[in-house]
């Protein structure tokens, strides 16, 4: 499993400021194709119903108007950090300039209110309307397998994305063969433990045996 993002990183140096929103390589051009990113009423998958979803709204980051310890203390970075990891080979975050964003907006905790759907406190927002692709600023292209492997582009075009999706994409690809190895080599380990006991058992009484049976001998 891959570090959680620090203040310090350079990735988060690039989320900390504007209203983001992840997706998938594929959706984001569906997002193209219809001009903004759109409510989200159970069309795309998602890690469950959120509370954005249950109130109409579309779910962003905002981590400007956060607290440093909303966004890093306990386990907000373990949550916020899924989101990026959610989408493989290539988490697509699109940067928007709130000033461009028409809202309205609901916030933590005021978007708990009638709702049970999951949400990440403090740093998710709901945007409680469409929001135009046209106020996009940039796009953060993250590999959720290792958060040191990312761009940052003014503009996406297909040609750019499919390059940076087939690099991410081996990148993802060598993690899990890694991390399989890894489990295998666990496991045996764990095996090799459990058969070695009763062999280590049956040595130890082997060697009583002998050393009472050496007494005995010298006794007569």
């Amino acid at each position: 499993m891959i570090q959680n993002l620090n203040e310090n990183h350079p990735l988060f140096l690039h989320l900390k400021e504007g209203i983001l929103h992840c997706t998938s390589a594929r959706h984001y051009w569906m997002i193209e194709k219809a001009g903004a990113v759109m409510v989200n009423n159970g069309q795309f998958p998602t890690w469950g119903r959120s509370c954005c979803q249950e109130v109409g709204g579309v779910s962003v980051f905002d981590f400007e108007t956060a607290t440093r310890e909303e966004i890093f203390e306990n386990d907000s970075p373990e949550k916020w950090c899924s989101i990026l990891r959610w989408h493989s080979p290539v988490n697509v975050v699109i940067k928007f300039d709130r000033n461009k964003l028409p809202g309205p907006w609901m916030r933590y905790p005021e978007m708990l209110k009638g709702t049970r759907g999951n949400v990440i406190p403090n740093v998710e927002v709901c945007h409680l309307a469409p929001i135009p692709i046209l106020a996009a600023v940039s796009f953060v292209l993250i590999c959720p397998a290792d958060f040191d492997r990312f761009y940052v582009e003014e503009k996406l075009t297909r040609k750019r994305l499919a390059e940076i999706r087939k690099e991410f994409a081996a990148v993802c690809e060598a993690s899990e063969n890694a991390s399989q190895r890894a489990h295998e080599s666990l496991m045996n380990d764990l095996m090799n433990s459990v058969n070695e006991e009763p062999f280590r058992a049956l040595s130890c009484e082997a060697q009583e045996i002998e050393s009472v049976a050496k007494t005995t001998s010298k006794i007569h």
